[in-house]
This record gives structure tokens, C-alpha cells and sequence, in this order.
């Protein structure tokens, strides 16, 4: 160990004095790591969004067979057998449900000149005391009956004209925004939300709903709620955890990122390792005569190669630092939207980034697996040469 630490150091006061072949190094790990941290934040960020969106004691009815909100038509009559349920929360006597009607919108952002796709969401006041988490920042609750909106924050920095006290144009009628909402940092926060009936009446859904979302007595009734409706012939409708609704939502997207960052990292990583190859034996091809000289001092084959393994992975450590240190100043905290796959709705979903500990390990271990298969192979041809003609130059 003495002799490897030694003769790294040597190594190090020549990549210092010839700083070149090491920023080849350096240059290609940055360049890998702030892709494959950058693909791993973005997926880590819009999957922690949708699940953490929902609860495991309610619970979201669709229509049978239907994977999404968007192609709901449920008879509204349906709501009050659902809602009266032995297994639904209940105050004041009355069943802790919201009937909820799902569109979307397109409307233009507030940078660029490209409409999004916007989720519009029919709510009446169960709505509201379902869902705890939703609180009013800014403004008024809108009306019911009126032509008003309020705006999920998310949504709010994403699309022009959601400021209270504005109105904007949808399908040709104008929209009163009253008011902002939070929901906890959820996938809700990126919606904007109107009165029920008016927006089914206004899409001509007659007298249908999209979903309904229901409170339960506690998470353990779920079961039997779904069983109930299940075998209830007047019910067209199926239940599923509202935690699990949205979990299974952010499977398919952020299973889509990661993949593409697999893709794009493995090649990434394949150049990554060729370079600090070639760079590594360019390096050591100059250091010949040197390398040889110190075997015929006395040092052993194994600290020669310790220390050649050493550098090269110092190297990649330094890259993936830049690379982080890249990442983490330009996403931490940054807000993005992207459309979820596994929706038929192509709605738009707005989420924080956060770079967590875990994409430091994964800048870590990028740069020490790199660093030592990029330079084992001419570390171990470079000791192994014969010293006659090493010491030669040859």
C-alpha cells in the first residue's frame, strides 16, 4: 500500500504538470454524468409527483373497464348509490363523496408560442372535503353555476393568463380566474378546476360524470368497497385505490425516462470508457521508460497498476463532480411539465425537480466503475512489458 501511494502521487504531480490527456477524462465523465443524473432526476421527480398523489383510504370509481378519468360517462344516478354506501365516510349524516366530470384544454403557455394540453377538472364541494390537502393561497373559490375557474399553482406558472382576477378564453367562452390552490405538491396542482355540472353541461355530457372519488371509513374497508360494487348490478362502475391509480400513471412515464436514460447513458458510457482507454494508454505509452525504471527499483507489478487505477479513477471522480455540480445548479428546484404516457388524456403534469442523494451515488459509482474498466486493460498491458525494451523506449 506504502509503495502504491507513493508512486500515485508521483502520477499525480505529472498529470498536474501535463494537464491535457487527464481533462480528456474529465471532460467525457462531466458530459456522462449530468446526462444519465439529469434523466434519473427528471424520472425520480414526475414519478415521486403522481405517487404522492392519492391516498390509500380513498378510493377513485371509474367507469368498468376504463383506465382513465377522461373516458368516464357514469349516469349521474349512480353517484348517490355509491355515495351511500356502508364503507364511505359519512359527516353530518351525509357520505364524504365527489362526483367530478374530466376534461382537457388546449391553452397557450406562458413562455413560447405552443398550446399545452391543460387537465380542467368538474368539482362540486365533496370535492373539497375529500381532499384535505387542497387549500385556497390566493383569491376566491369560484362560484357554481358561473363561468369561473380556480388554478392549481403548478398550472398557474405554466399557462398565461391564471391570475386572479383575469379571465381566459376556453372553447370560445371566457373564464373568470378567482382563485389559486395547492394540493400538497401533487399531480391535483397542475389542474384547473370549474363547477361540476356547468362543465358537464357545457361539453355536453348530459347526465354523466367522469369518476367519482370517495372517502372510506379507513384504508382496511377498500375490499369490501370494491366487492360491493362490483356485484352491484345497478353499478357500472369499478373501484381502485386512489394511490394506486395514480402509481400505476407514473409507471409507464417514468419507466420511458429511465429507459432512455439507459440507452442514451449506455452509449454515453461505452465512449466514456474508450476515451479514458485511449487516453490512459497515450499516457502511459509516454511514461515508458519511467514505469520501467521504477520496476527495476523494486517496485511490484500490483502498486504500479494500484496507482495507474488510482488516477484514472480520481479523474472520472473529478468529471462526475462537474457533472453533478452542472446538474444540480441548473435542475435543483427547477419546475418542468411533461405529458404522462400512460394517460389517454396526454395531459400535462408539472413537477419540482429535487437532485437527491441518491443521483450522487450514482455519479459516484458511474465514475469508479468507469475509471477502473477505462483503465485497467493499458494499466496491466503497461507493467506487464518487457523491461529491456521498456527501459529502451521501445
Amino acid at each position: 500500500m506504502k509503495q502504491t501511494l507513493a508512486l500515485f502521487f508521483v502520477g499525480l504531480r505529472l498529470l498536474l504538470a501535463r494537464p491535457g490527456p487527464g481533462m480528456i477524462i474529465v471532460v467525457g465523465m462531466a458530459g456522462l454524468t449530468a446526462v444519465a443524473v439529469s434523466l434519473s432526476v427528471i424520472a425520480g421527480a414526475f414519478e415521486q409527483t403522481l405517487k404522492g398523489t392519492g391516498e390509500a383510504d380513498r378510493a377513485l370509481v371509474l367507469r368498468a373497464g376504463s383506465t382513465s378519468e377522461i373516458n368516464g360517462n357514469v349516469p349521474l344516478a349512480q353517484y348517490a348509490l355509491v355515495q351511500n354506501l356502508p364503507e364511505v365516510a359519512r359527516r353530518d349524516g351525509v357520505g364524504l363523496a365527489s362526483r367530478e366530470t374530466y376534461v382537457t384544454v388546449n391553452m397557450p403557455q406562458r413562455q413560447g408560442d405552443n398550446d399545452a394540453t391543460l387537465p380542467m377538472r368538474g368539482v362540486m364541494q365533496g370535492s373539497f372535503d375529500v381532499r384535505a390537502e387542497v387549500t385556497l393561497v390566493a383569491g376566491k373559490p369560484f362560484t357554481p353555476g358561473r363561468y369561473e375557474l380556480i388554478a392549481g399553482v403548478r398550472a398557474a406558472e405554466l399557462f398565461a393568463g391564471m391570475t386572479p382576477g383575469n379571465s381566459v378564453s376556453i372553447r370560445g367562452q371566457q373564464w373568470g380566474v378567482t382563485g389559486i390552490f395547492s394540493a400538497g405538491g401533487s399531480a391535483y396542482e397542475s389542474e384547473i378546476w370549474v363547477d361540476e355540472r356547468l362543465l358537464a353541461q357545457s361539453w355536453g355530457r348530459g347526465e354523466t360524470f367522469s369518476s367519482m372519488l370517495v372517502q372510506l371509513r379507513n384504508a382496511a374497508d377498500f375490499e369490501v368497497f370494491r366487492e360491493r360494487i362490483a356485484g352491484d348490478p345497478r353499478l357500472t362502475m369499478a373501484a381502485q385505490r386512489e394511490s394506486d391509480y395514480y402509481s400505476n400513471q407514473a409507471a409507464s412515464t417514468s419507466g420511458l425516462i429511465r429507459g432512455l436514460g439507459w440507452l442514451v447513458g449506455s452509449i454515453m458510457a461505452l465512449g466514456a470508457v474508450f476515451s479514458a482507454f485511449n487516453t490512459m494508454q497515450s499516457a502511459l505509452d509516454a511514461r515508458i521508460r519511467e514505469i520501467a525504471t521504477l520496476r527495476v527499483l523494486g517496485f511490484g507489478r500490483a502498486p504500479l497498476l494500484g496507482a495507474i487505477l488510482m488516477e484514472c479513477v480520481l479523474l472520472s471522480l473529478v468529471g462526475a463532480g462537474v457533472g453533478f455540480g452542472g446538474v444540480y445548479a441548473l435542475l435543483n428546484g427547477a419546475t418542468l411539465s411533461t405529458v404522462a404516457a400512460s394517460t389517454t388524456s396526454n395531459a400535462q403534469v408539472a413537477f419540482q425537480f429535487s437532485v437527491t442523494p441518491g443521483a450522487l451515488a450514482l455519479a459516484a459509482t458511474l465514475a469508479l466503475t468507469l475509471g477502473l474498466l477505462g483503465g485497467l486493460v493499458p494499466g496491466t498491458g503497461a507493467v506487464r512489458r518487457y523491461l529491456p525494451g521498456a527501459l529502451r523506449g521501445a
